[in-house]
């Protein structure tokens, strides 16, 4: 319907009624409104209101707790009919609500920012990636894949333009494209480390344009040919580098499968183990390649964070490191069999064969009676010289034996310790032809499910490659339910939203109810900047430093709306006003 005027007479509806007018400078005109609560007999939250929202000024709504504050704002919404009364809003008008908790839907940034989880998107990632900018969220451009590999390229670009006039003018050798390429990586692996927090990779057609780019630059020092073919590798390197963090995620994983096969693995020659992880890389390799053509699963929108290089870059990677840990959990391995089947035995053999009977001779018999000597020699010649002179000789018969029985003890130990190291050799001699004899018995038998379960393992780690890989990207369940953003980050990705959209109304409910002052302000601060001057903002709020952010305040009290301008002087960006420090 279509109101023209505003007439004298009260308008009576079975519910509220939501209608269109044509003033240009009225966003939104209440009639009569009353909102109440559902039911028949329903309390009405307010009677009889009459207000006009006028184009580009900004009302800030306040109001005791569960005086209707919210419930009227949905009703401008369409979100809350019982009432009666009209809304009409300005011919075509756009309307978007940023609550305090603001929800997105489960979605890639892509959909988020768009505000649709369908693939059609009206806006471009350009235009994503400037209102990310406007609202200091530029650590969330690297979840729209190309946006931030172009950044960086960027970057690159402006040390290529820089640096190869310095490094490449008379550059005769590899040594100096090398240190060149390597000044270049370190730009990249700077902009990585500060800008990405998961795995991406640069696509093909940004790869293709940068490389021309960069041959125009480079075309003056070397052929165009090895310009291009030089600056193709570096950006292989690059994306080899944005893979680094998965790689790492997945090498801890490892160890701890190496150490399941390794008992299978030591009748395997040092050549049959390199096969082993050539059939690991193959197999690993094969799983990524599905993991890009989302063969693997049965979603078809997966969007895959790695290219075919970087999954041959990472199986390499991962192959290397499963081999390494493979050798040194065999080499492991074996050393526990032989403490086990040969040093252990021997060693205790000679614990109670010999150390533990000479340590017994020597302390329970031989130290004994001589300490017992000592003692009687010392109080026999107290008592009777002649007695002591006599007896000083047994003394010295015991004495004498004494080291007599120590030496033998120590003989005896020194015997029994060139036993046991001449069986230690012994047996390590006869346990190699042993192992290898074994090993040629049962190589096939063991080969084969050695290779079988690296087949499973390289399933296994393929999966939690992926798992790792989807869980680096930003979901709208992540935002609304997570704590990738903090309160103040979800709420200017609201207004982020607001910017790409440009709704001509904007309501804000209690959106900075949940955060502190400092961060509130900062929010609206945003939210002022870099909102179209012409956008109604309708704010519901509880905190008193709100205010000055607004044009206008409306006081929700009993059952009635009052509504009185604030001073220009009390208003965030007054010229009078000091500026923050």
């Amino acid at each position: 319907m279509t109101v023209q005027k505003a007439k004298d007479t009260k308008i009576r509806t079975p519910l509220i009624l939501v209608g269109e007018h044509e003033d240009a400078d009225a966003t939104i005109i209440l009639r009569d409104l009353t909102v109440k609560l559902p039911g028949v007999n329903g309390r009405a939250l307010i009677k009889s209101v009459n207000l006009t929202l006028e184009r580009g000024k900004r009302y800030v709504l306040t109001g005791m707790s569960g005086s209707g504050k919210t419930i009227t704002t949905n009703a401008i919404l369409d979100l809350w009919d019982p009432g009666s009364g009209v809304i009409t809003k300005r011919n075509g008008l756009s309307i978007m609500g940023l609550p305090q908790s603001p929800y997105f839907p489960d979605t890639d940034l892509r959909g988020i920012m768009n505000m649709t989880p369908e693939r059609d998107y009206a806006h471009s990632d350009e235009e994503i990636v400037t209102v990310l900018k406007k609202v200091g969220l530029d650590q969330l451009i690297q979840h729209l894949p190309g946006q931030q590999t172009e950044i960086m390229l960027e970057e690159i670009e402006k040390t290529l333009k820089k640096k190869s006039a310095e490094m490449l003018k008379d550059a005769t050798s590899a040594m100096q494209l090398k240190a060149f390429k390597y000044s270049l990586l370190m730009v990249a692996t700077a902009h990585i480390q500060e800008n990405f927090s998961g795995t991406q990779y640069i696509p093909a057609e940004q790869k293709a344009e940068f490389i021309d780019r960069a041959a125009n630059i480079l075309g003056k020092y070397m052929p165009e040919d090895y310009a291009r073919q030089f600056y193709a590798d570096f950006l292989h390197e690059v994306d080899n580098e944005l893979a680094s963090n998965v790689v790492l995620a997945m090498s801890g994983t490892l160890k701890d499968r190496a150490r399941r096969t390794n008992g299978f693995l030591w009748p395997l020659s040092e050549r049959q183990k390199e096969s082993l992880a050539l059939s690991f890389k193959r197999s690993l390799n094969s799983r990524l390649i599905a993991y890009i053509e989302n063969t693997d699963t049965d979603d078809k929108h997966r969007v895959p964070v790695i290219n075919y290089e970087q999954a041959k870059s990472i199986a390499n990677e991962l192959a290397e490191g499963y081999e390494m840990r493979l050798k040194q959990e065999n080499s492991f391995w074996l050393g526990r069999q032989f403490n086990t089947f040969v040093a252990k035995p021997l060693s205790l053999t000679f614990k109670y064969a010999v150390a533990k009977p000479s340590a017994a001779l020597y302390h329970k018999a031989i130290k004994p009676a001589y300490e017992s000597n000592l003692e009687r020699n010392a109080e026999l010649s107290e008592r009777n010289k002649v007695a002591g002179f006599a007896y000083s000789a047994s003394y010295n018969v015991a004495k004498y034996t004494a080291k007599a029985g120590w030496l033998s003890a120590k003989f005896a130990f020194a015997v029994g310790k060139g036993i046991v190291k001449t069986g230690y050799a012994l047996g390590k001699a006869v346990t190699k032809p042993v192992f290898a004899l074994a090993g040629v018995a049962v190589s096939p038998y063991t080969k084969s499910v050695t290779l079988l379960r690296a087949w499973k393992q390289s399933k296994e780690l393929a999966q939690y490659l992926t798992v790792t890989m989807e869980g680096q990207k930003l979901r709208g369940s992540d935002i609304t339910y997570g704590t990738r953003l903090s309160g103040g980050q979800k709420l200017k990705l609201g207004i982020a939203q607001a910017l790409l959209h440009k709704p001509d109304v904007l309501v804000a409910d209690e959106m900075t109810s949940g955060l502190d002052e400092e961060t509130g302000e900062d929010v609206y601060e945003t939210l002022l900047e870099t909102l179209p001057s012409s956008t109604t903002v309708l704010s519901i709020a509880h905190n008193s430093y709100v205010q000055k952010y607004h044009t206008h305040h409306l006081r929700l009290e009993n059952q009635t709306i009052t509504e009185s301008e604030i001073p220009e002087d009390k208003q965030y960006g007054f010229k009078g006003q000091a500026p923050k420090p």
